[in-house]
């Protein structure tokens, strides 16, 4: 019973592909006036391999065959002198095998495999090519056989590698023709080449002669050059001689013009600058002295004298050491001795604090740079015998209230209880009062660090 329905089924097979040419042939019978599929004139084809888009229609129409579906879409064209060879391949080896006899345009195509090849004239590409296909198989246990015409055109060429003994012809002819004008050229430049030979060596002889002239002319301009050079030279290094000795002189009297400046006994003013340790940024300190410090020089020791505005500062000052030296405390002053050369530098300095805060005691020591700047004689005679005494000094001196006021120093503010209210003695106050007061001196802690940097 199984053997029965695999031999239905394989003669249902066999029998729709038969079945689809006699629809093929009853269709083109049916049809009235049959149209005739036209393609593009091809006529200028070169020799080479093509791709093509091969269609199979019902014969005298313009319907597509049912065998179309059976035969791949893209056949194979192979051009040479005027002769197309056609390709065309079956999806299928069985559908092949059935196909007993292929006659296209007139001509037997060769069965090999699944493909079938015809060769025609390259000019009938452009022509519905008439075919014949004849099939035999077996429908179950019984043969078939059929013949039946379909129509075929080839379309759509591509070229896809040009025919390689056209391409070798070609390159032997380009490669002959190279070799041809590489000596044409090699003669035309071997004569160039002589020619220009020639012409060299008649502009050589000429240069030759020019240049023994011209090098005749250049060694008596250089002779009469060197000559002039040297009495340039010469009189070059008098003049610079002369003015060498000049600028030392005068270099010399300026020196000792500035050293007599700086040396010459007398009073002087300057303005102290105040720097915090290893800058150009003012220390809070410089506030605190006053902008005009005053020295004396007497037989090469200068005894510089810097006042505090305010005594109750001057006294938070315990010690300064300026250039290695102690400056003594005078007053609201501080005097150091120190050798004229010393004035022009920057003078490293350390100034030691101690003070109470409140009621608690605060010690500081830092680092502070000293630089006294714009030097002025004070004329003889207008200057007291002790610029330390501030009742001493004359009109010209910028006192340190004109410099910073009257402010009232910050620890005389805090310890004081005279600014306190009444009631500051009562219960109920003496605990904010005394957290305000905590306050102030942590408050003058920070602010003395700040000061001292």
């Amino acid at each position: 019973m199984k053997k029965n329905k695999v031999l239905m089924l394989a003669g249902t097979i066999a029998v729709s592909g038969v079945v689809l040419l006699n629809g093929d042939v009853s269709v083109a019978a049916d049809t009235i006036g049959g149209t005739t599929v036209k393609t593009a004139a091809t006529s200028n084809y070169q020799n080479g391999t093509y791709t093509a888009t091969a269609t199979l229609y019902k014969s005298g129409t313009d319907v597509s065959s049912m065998m179309s579906s059976m035969v791949n879409s893209q056949a194979d064209v192979t051009i040479k002198n005027q002769t197309a060879t056609i390709t065309l391949t079956f999806g299928k080896l069985s559908n092949a095998n059935m196909v007993k006899s292929l006659v296209i345009d007139g001509v037997e195509a060769t069965h090999n495999g699944q493909t079938f090849t015809v060769a025609i004239p390259v000019v009938d590409l452009s022509k519905t090519l008439q075919s014949t296909i004849h099939i035999e198989t077996v429908i179950g246990s019984v043969p078939f056989s059929e013949t039946q015409p379909v129509d075929l055109t080839v379309k759509d060429l591509k070229l896809v590698a040009r025919d390689p003994d056209e391409v070798a012809a070609e390159q032997a002819a380009a490669e002959k023709a190279a070799a041809e004008k590489a000596a044409a050229d090699k003669a035309a430049a071997d004569k160039a080449a002589a020619d220009k030979a020639a012409a060299d060596k008649a502009a050589a002889d000429k240069a030759a002669a020019d240049k023994a002239a011209a090098d005749k002319a250049a060694a008596d301009k250089a002779a009469a050059d060197k000559a002039a050079a040297d009495k340039a030279t010469a009189d070059k290094a008098t003049a610079d001689k002369a003015a060498a000795e000049k600028a030392k002189q005068a270099a010399k009297a300026k020196a000792e013009q500035e050293a007599t400046k700086k040396s010459q006994n007398g009073t002087y003013t300057a303005t102290p600058k105040l720097y915090k340790s290893g800058t150009t940024d003012y220390s809070m300190m410089a506030s605190m002295v006053s902008p005009t410090a005053y020295i004396v020089i007497k037989d090469g020791q200068a005894t510089i004298t810097l006042t505090f505005g305010e005594l109750s500062n001057a006294n938070m000052v315990k010690s300064w050491v300026i250039d290695g030296v102690s400056a003594v405390k005078s007053g609201q002053s501080f005097v150091i001795v120190l050798p004229t050369s010393e004035l022009g530098k920057t003078l490293k300095s350390t100034i030691h604090v101690e003070t109470m805060i409140g009621t608690l005691p605060f010690t500081e020591t830092q680092p502070v740079d000293l630089k006294l700047k714009d030097l002025e004689r004070i004329p003889s005679g207008s200057m007291p015998d002790n610029p330390s005494n501030p009742r001493n000094l004359p009109n010209n001196y910028v006192s340190p209230n004109q410099a910073t006021g009257h402010d009232v120093p910050l620890t005389a503010q805090l310890s004081s209880t005279s600014k306190l209210p009444n009631t500051a003695t009562n219960e109920t106050t003496t605990a904010p009062l005394l957290a305000a007061l905590v306050s102030g001196v942590l408050a003058l802690g920070i602010w003395l660090k700040k000061v001292l940097r």
